[in-house]
């Protein structure tokens, strides 16, 4: 899952995600109104969600009770998705995906807004998602970037976690974010934290192992590579204070 400011061009919230051998459901969601039902101020009113792959369009949605609400509502349950009122404007998609990349984009104006992704199958271990990733304007306080992910299972395992903001230039992305912070935590606990990965090897073969594309040895990007138990982890991408831009977070399944 994914919570940050979405907004439009430049700004628009842009999750991306993989999955490795084979075809598997996912429940996606863009969450805007019903946060404001959990304290969160300055929710995006209506937004509108958008899959795409291999650069086409796959499907859409606006308010989720259109795209399927009766299967949506039910694999939510399932999968321990937070119920959304039957006439909110959240929206959301079910659909079965092959193995491969996709992106989920965020529209319909400006405001915090929440996406998350959900495997929503079997638990196999040949159909997977490899990795997940988010794209939007991070700044401080309230505007930090986070995003939320879970280890499942009954073993630790070792993921690659990165915060992207000045090597985006390269990339023809403007108003990168400068000089990202990374910090990790389990529910609340705090479990790392990196400030530039100042080109460290282990990192780089890592970048390699996974297929993410390399970042310059004396950039300020973020990244960590850690063996995490079981459990709920959140990820922070923050700037200084009074400080904003356009970051990239990444979260790596490292075989």
């Amino acid at each position: 899952s994914v919570r940050s400011a979405a907004g439009i061009d430049a700004d628009t919230l842009i999750v991306g995600f993989s999955l490795t051998g084979g075809t598997k459901p996912l429940l996606i969601r863009a969450v805007g109104p019903t946060l404001a039902a959990l304290g969160v101020s300055g929710t995006l009113a209506d937004p509108t969600l958008r899959l795409e792959g291999s650069g086409a369009l796959i499907a859409e949605n606006d308010d989720w009770q259109s795209g399927g609400g009766e299967s949506i509502a039910s694999t939510a349950t399932n999968v321990g998705a937070f119920a959304l009122p039957a006439q909110s404007k959240d929206a959301a998609l079910l659909r079965s995906l092959a193995a491969g990349a996709y992106t989920a984009q965020v529209g319909g104006g400006s405001g915090v807004a929440l996406v998350e992704v959900y495997d929503a199958g079997a638990a196999t271990t040949s159909v997977k998602l490899g990795n997940v990733s988010a794209r939007t304007r991070a700044g401080s306080g309230a505007d930090t970037l986070i995003m939320g992910f879970v280890v499942a299972g009954d073993t630790a395992k070792s993921v690659l976690i990165r915060g992207i903001g000045p090597t985006l230039g390269a990339f023809g992305v403007n108003g990168a974010l400068a000089n990202p912070r990374l910090e990790l935590f389990r529910d609340t606990m705090f479990v790392a934290q990196n400030n530039g990965w100042a080109g460290d090897a282990t990192l780089a073969a890592a970048f390699r192992q996974v297929g993410a594309f390399a970042l310059p040895s004396d950039s300020v990007d973020a990244a960590l590579l850690v063996t995490l138990l079981p459990g709920a982890y959140t990820v922070q991408i923050a700037a200084g204070a009074g400080t904003n831009g356009v970051a990239l977070v990444e979260i790596y399944d490292v075989p």
